[in-house]
Formats: structure tokens, C-alpha cells, sequence
């Protein structure tokens, strides 16, 4: 089931990424806040940190230890973040295999050390205390 959804979110992310279009306007601030405080964590080393303040629904797809490998890998293999911009965001209502809710697919433009043009990709769920993360992929 964790292989299936990985397998189905990053295909929507592929396809959104050719899709998306720049939308930082409609961006809220909180949004933005959280997003960045989500991959400061993550630039620090602080995984455990910033799995523990993503949603239930990462916790329910990925358990904690399995995210925290992948990421660390993907840190190894890539390097640091040297520079990130925010490139585009899109709202989307309906996302495969989560609720239906308010999302937003998140994309900035991240140079690193050893990959000089990648895509960081962050999922939001609008909740009612706000803005929480879903998900979070290197392209």
C-alpha cells in the first residue's frame, strides 16, 4: 500500500509539475510560513522535527523511520540546498488517495550541490487550524 501511494503521488506530481502554472498569488502567507519552515527543518537535519509537525495523513502513509532513510538518502545523494525559489502553486480540491479538501501543490526551484536545477515539491492540506504539510519530494 506505501509503494502504491508513493508510486501514484509522485506520478500526480509529474503531471502537475508539467501543468502548473506560477501562481504565488495565490499562495497565503501562512501557507508559505509553514512550507518554508517544513524544509528548514528538513535543511538543518531536523527530521524527526519535521516529521512530526507534518500531517496525519504523511504519518498514515509513511511511518516515521521509512521517510526519515528516503529523505536522508536523498540529502546524501544530492547535497545541501545552496538556493531555493518558489516557482509555482497550484490549488488543487481532489488529490489520489487522500480526502478531498483544500490542497496546494507547492514547487520551488532548488539549486544544490551536486544537482543544479531541482524541483522540491511540498503538499498542503488546509486544515482548521490551518496549513499542514502532506508531503514532500525531490524531482
Amino acid at each position: 500500500m506505501k509503494h502504491t501511494f508513493k508510486t501514484i503521488f509522485l506520478t500526480v506530481l509529474i503531471i502537475l509539475c508539467l501543468t502548473i502554472h506560477a501562481g504565488a498569488d495565490i499562495l497565503p502567507p501562512e501557507a508559505r510560513d509553514r512550507a518554508e519552515a517544513f524544509v528548514t527543518l528538513i535543511d538543518q537535519g531536523r527530521l524527526e522535527a519535521a516529521y512530526a509537525g507534518a500531517s496525519p495523513l504523511l504519518h498514515l502513509t509513511r511511518d516515521q523511520q521509512e521517510w526519515i532513510t528516503d529523505v536522508t538518502r536523498l540529502r546524501q545523494i544530492l547535497g545541501p540546498v545552496q538556493q531555493r525559489t518558489l516557482k509555482a502553486v497550484r490549488a488543487v480540491s481532489t488529490f489520489p488517495q487522500l480526502p478531498d479538501g483544500d490542497y496546494l501543490v507547492v514547487q520551488y526551484e532548488s539549486r544544490m550541490e551536486r544537482k543544479q536545477q531541482a524541483a522540491e515539491i511540498i503538499l498542503l492540506k488546509k486544515q482548521e487550524s490551518g496549513w499542514i504539510v502532506c508531503a514532500y519530494s525531490v524531482r
